[in-house]
């Protein structure tokens, strides 16, 4: 994971280059949703990282590292901001270039303990970047950025896209193709727009037959006919595989049922069966 940890942070932190004008400086700007969530994601990442550094557990501060970098700051807080730097909204541009640019600073500073010639490398591109980045403190304490809100409503949309994206794969729906549906999730509706954009769905079809139902955060979405999904192809995709997930779950939950196999198998070896039932009765719950 070391190299893919390299690869994302300079993928990002080049990105970011792309977006931020000279001049920016770097300041927290929680201005929206997203902004307030990756400021409270990274004050988290500080503490897990900073915790593990000291205790000379550089294996896992490497593996915190991983996670933000790649599942938060990558994964879901660029994929949020891409439009808001192609709108003309007057001073959104400005804030969230300043935010974006104290995020990858931060990040590096962060980082730098893991895999130091990336981000010594990185740091002189940063706009207002002084000096050589080992001569920096680690980031200052920032607990009035945890957001238990933001991260409540953020997790609850990250939850939802990745519902929505494995019935997609499930179903066989063109990745670029958008589902027509319908949403009644309350609780979504403040990041409506951004659960539509990521999960590609296409919320205008009001009256359309419902072809699917999946349960997401707090609420329902209904797969609709029409946009990019075959109805019956689908249906039959999705038979197929609740049916080969259920043949699956019966063996496991028989194999549990043995008192012998509970009894003389290896702890881990039960836990890991029971870890599967689990995840089957989750897909099947997806599906």
């Amino acid at each position: 994971q070391g190299q893919q940890l390299a690869n994302k942070l300079w993928n990002a932190v080049r990105f970011g280059l792309s977006l931020i004008p000279e001049g920016t400086v770097a300041q927290p700007r929680p201005e929206t949703i997203e902004d307030r969530w990756i400021l409270s994601r990274l004050e988290a990442a500080r503490v897990d990282i900073r915790a593990r550094i000291e205790a000379f557990d550089m294996s896992h501060a490497a593996l915190a590292l991983y996670d933000f970098v790649y599942g938060e700051l990558c994964d879901w807080y660029l994929e949020l901001v891409k439009p808001r730097f192609a709108e003309d909204v007057e001073g959104d541009q400005a804030a969230l270039a300043s935010n974006l640019l104290f995020v990858l600073s931060e990040t590096l500073v962060l980082a730098h303990p893991v895999i130091p010639f990336v981000t010594e490398t990185l740091w002189p591109h940063l706009p207002g970047s002084e000096g050589m980045l080992a001569a920096h403190s680690a980031p200052n304490a920032a607990p009035e950025r945890a957001d238990a809100e933001a991260e409540a409503l953020l997790g609850s949309l990250i939850e939802t896209v990745q519902d929505v994206r494995g019935w997609r794969d499930a179903a066989s729906v063109p990745a670029g193709g958008k589902l027509a549906a319908r949403l009644n999730a309350p609780a979504l509706d403040p990041v409506l727009e951004q659960v539509a954009r990521l999960a590609r769905l296409d919320l205008t079809a009001a009256d359309a037959p419902v072809v699917a139902t999946l349960p997401v955060a707090g609420g329902v979405l209904e797969v609709l006919e029409g946009g990019a999904i075959d109805p019956a192809a689908a249906q039959e995709r999705v038979d197929r595989q609740r049916k080969a997930l259920e043949l699956e779950l019966a063996a496991l939950q028989k194999k549990l049922s043995n008192d012998g196999f509970v009894s003389k198998a290896p702890a881990d070896v039960v836990a890991g069966e029971r870890e599967k039932v689990e995840r089957i009765q989750k897909e099947l719950e997806a599906l």
